[in-house]
C-alpha cells in the first residue's frame, strides 16, 4: 500500500509541473535531481518601452516561480549596450522583473537579463531593443513677465512670468540680470517648473537693474528670452521717501493741448509735491495727477517733471536722477501713456544677398502691436555696432544698399516711447560683391554629427536633408517645409558633402509630430515632385519592431507647421505598407 501511494504522489507532482511552467522548460524540471540542485530558468518575456526623452522602462517574467524547486531566484542582472555595436555592461542588479533606465542620451539601446540564486545564475534571455531621437523642439516664451516697480525695496525685487509650454516638459527657469546700462547679463538664478515668482534679494540701494526669463526643457532646449525689464532700487534707510517717475519718461510726447498724465511710485508718502520745470502743477497725497497743459506751454524736448515727497518720519526725498526728458509738442501723434510698457524683442533675424547687386536684405519676426518703429544696428565682424536704419511700424524687412565687401553681423530692437526692446539675435553675413570665392568645404561623413544640415553640393537644383546619429536622413521636400524651421539658422548652416557621404545615410520617410506630443509615427507617399501624403502607421511599437528593427531609429521630429501642410491619407496597418524612399 505504502509503494502505491508513493505513485500517486509523483504523479500529482508531474501534473502540478504541467501547469505551471512552460512545456519547453516541462521535461528539464521533471529531472527530480536538477530541480534541486540548479540554477533558475532563463526569463522571458522581455519589453523595453520608451517612456519620454531619456528614459526605457524593461520588464520581464520570472520563469523559476513555476519550477518544482525550493530554489527560486535570488536576483537578477540586467545588462545594456549601444545597439547592436557596443559592448555589455550590468546596469542592475534587482529583486524586481522590471527597471526603470533613467538619464540616457538620444540613440538605440539592447537589454538582456538573467536570473540567479545561490546555486548560479541562468544563460541569458532573448536580446530587446528600443531607441529615441534627440529632443531639439524649443519651449515656448514665458508669457506675462512682469517686474512691479511698487513692490522694489532698497535690496529686492520681485518677477512674475506665467508658465510656458513644452512638447516633454519644463526643466527649470533661468532668470539673467545686469545692472546699470543693461549689457553683459548674467545668470544669477535657475527656479524650477512649478515656480513662476522669483524674489532677488541680493541688490544694491539706488541702482538700475535689467532683468529676463527664458524657459529651459528636459532636453535643456532653450525658448527666447523675455523682453528686458528695469528696475531700480530704492535708498537705503529712507525707502519711504524715494519716488520715481513712471510717466511721462524718455522719448513720450504730449501733443498741446492736452492732459498731462504723470504717475510716480514709492511707499510711505504722506505729502508729494510736482513741479513741470519750475512749476508746481501737484500737491498731495496721491501718486497720480493730470494736469492740463494749456496751448501757451512751450514745446520743448527736454520737458521733465521733478516730485518731492515727505513720508510719514518727515524725511523728504526727491525722483530718480535717471528718469529721462520727454518732448511736448503741438503736432505729436497723441499716446496713451497711464504707464507704459517697451516693445516685445523682435526676433528670426534673417539677412540674405540680393542677387545682382551689393545690396543685403533683412527681415525679421514683429513680436510686438505697440512699437513705433525698429532701429536696424551693423558691424564689420567683431568692431562696433553702428544705427543704420530706422524704419516704421508693422514693417518686417529692410534692404541695406550698396554694402562694401566684407564680413558684417546686423542686429535690430523694437522701441516705442517708453523705450526700446532687448536686441534680436544677432546675423552674420559676407558681403561677397568683389571677394574671391572661397572653395567651398565638402564634410566626410566622419565630420557629420547628429542634427546636422547637409546637401550635395554639386547640383543646381540641390536636396537639404536633416541627419540623425543613426545613419538616417530626412528631406526637407520643398523650399516652404525648409522655412518651417527657422531656428536650424537657414541656408548658410548647411553643409556640403559628396554623393558617397549622401548615399551613406539611408532616406527615411518615417515622422512624428513632436511639437504637439503626438505619439503617432507617420509614413510618407510621395505623391509628386514637391508634395506629399502622411500616413498614420497604425500597429504596435512590438510588431514595428519586428517588421523593421530600425523603426524607431528612422523616425524624425516635425513640427506642426510641416504637419498640417501635408495632405493625410488612410491609415497604413503594417510596417510592410510604406512606400520604399530612396530620394
Amino acid at each position: 500500500m505504502k509503494k502505491y501511494t508513493n505513485i500517486v504522489i509523483l504523479v500529482a507532482i508531474v501534473s502540478i509541473g504541467f501547469i505551471f511552467t512552460s512545456p519547453d522548460n516541462f521535461l528539464k524540471r521533471f529531472m527530480f535531481g536538477q530541480i534541486i540542485t540548479a540554477a533558475p530558468f532563463p526569463p522571458y518575456g522581455l519589453k523595453a518601452t520608451v517612456v519620454n526623452y531619456n528614459q526605457i522602462n524593461v520588464s520581464w517574467v520570472d520563469d523559476s516561480v513555476n519550477a518544482m524547486s525550493s530554489r527560486k531566484t535570488k536576483e537578477f542582472r540586467l545588462y545594456r549596450r549601444t545597439a547592436y555595436t557596443g559592448n555589455w555592461e550590468l546596469i542592475k542588479t534587482t529583486i524586481n522583473a522590471t527597471h526603470a533606465d533613467l538619464n540616457l542620451s538620444p540613440g538605440g539601446y539592447d537589454y538582456k537579463v538573467n536570473a540567479c540564486n545561490d546555486i548560479g545564475c541562468s544563460s541569458d534571455s532573448g536580446i530587446i531593443s528600443a531607441s529615441f531621437s534627440k529632443d531639439t523642439m524649443a519651449p515656448t516664451r514665458p508669457g506675462n513677465f512682469s517686474l512691479p516697480q511698487k513692490e522694489v525695496t532698497d535690496s529686492k525685487a520681485n518677477l512674475y512670468w506665467s508658465a510656458s509650454i513644452d512638447d516633454i516638459g519644463i526643466r527649470q527657469y533661468n532668470i539673467y540680470r545686469s545692472a546699470g546700462s543693461g549689457n553683459n547679463p548674467s545668470l544669477i538664478a535657475s527656479v524650477s517648473l512649478s515656480q513662476v515668482i522669483y524674489t532677488d534679494t541680493s541688490l544694491s540701494p539706488v541702482t538700475n537693474y535689467y532683468y529676463y526669463v527664458e524657459a529651459v526643457d528636459l532636453a535643456k532646449n532653450k525658448s527666447l528670452a523675455t523682453a528686458t525689464l528695469n528696475i531700480v532700487t530704492l535708498p537705503l534707510g529712507n525707502t519711504g521717501s524715494y519716488i520715481r517717475v513712471v510717466s511721462p519718461n524718455g522719448g513720450e510726447c504730449f501733443t498741446l493741448p492736452g492732459n498731462l498724465h504723470v504717475a510716480w511710485t514709492g511707499t510711505g508718502v504722506n505729502q508729494a509735491t510736482a513741479y513741470y520745470g519750475g512749476k508746481k502743477i501737484f500737491s498731495g497725497k496721491d501718486t497720480i495727477f493730470d494736469w492740463y497743459m494749456t496751448a501757451s506751454v512751450s514745446p520743448t524736448t527736454i520737458g521733465s517733471i521733478k516730485i518731492i515727497v515727505v513720508d510719514d518720519n518727515g524725511k523728504e526725498g526727491t525722483s530718480d536722477t535717471s528718469d529721462a526728458p520727454f518732448a511736448v509738442s503741438r503736432d505729436c501723434k497723441k499716446e496713451s501713456i497711464s504707464i507704459a510698457s517697451t516693445p516685445e524683442v523682435p526676433t528670426n533675424l534673417k539677412a540674405g544677398l540680393v542677387p545682382n547687386g551689393n545690396d543685403i536684405l533683412l527681415t525679421w519676426q514683429d513680436n510686438s502691436k505697440n512699437e513705433t518703429e525698429f532701429r536696424i544696428y551693423r558691424r564689420v565682424l567683431n568692431g562696433k555696432w553702428a544705427l543704420i536704419a530706422k524704419v516704421g511700424p508693422d514693417v518686417t524687412s529692410y534692404t541695406d544698399p550698396n554694402v562694401p565687401p566684407g564680413n558684417y553681423e546686423y542686429d535690430a530692437h523694437a522701441c516705442n516711447n517708453s523705450g526700446c526692446s532687448a536686441y534680436s539675435n544677432q546675423f552674420k553675413i559676407t558681403a561677397i560683391a568683389t571677394l574671391p570665392v572661397d572653395p567651398v568645404k565638402v564634410y566626410t561623413v566622419a565630420e557629420l554629427r547628429d542634427g546636422d544640415l547637409v546637401s550635395v553640393g554639386s547640383s543646381s537644383d540641390p536636396d537639404v536633408y536633416i541627419i540623425n546619429s543613426h545613419g538616417y536622413k530626412r528631406l526637407f521636400l520643398n523650399e516652404a517645409i525648409f522655412g518651417f524651421y527657422g531656428h536650424l539658422g537657414g541656408f548658410q548652416n548647411i553643409k556640403k558633402i559628396d554623393s558617397t557621404a549622401k548615399n551613406s545615410y539611408r532616406t527615411s520617410g518615417l515622422f512624428k509630430n513632436c511639437e504637439a506630443g503626438d505619439g503617432k509615427v507617420y509614413g510618407v507617399e510621395i505623391s509628386g515632385e514637391d508634395t506629399a501624403i502622411l500616413h498614420w502607421v497604425n500597429t504596435s511599437g512590438e510588431q514595428a519592431i519586428a517588421d523593421d528593427p530600425d523603426f524607431f531609429k528612422k523616425v524624425f521630429c516635425i513640427n506642426n507647421n510641416e504637419f498640417n501642410w501635408y495632405q493625410k491619407g488612410l491609415p497604413y496597418t503594417s510596417v510592410n505598407q510604406i512606400p520604399m524612399y530612396s530620394r
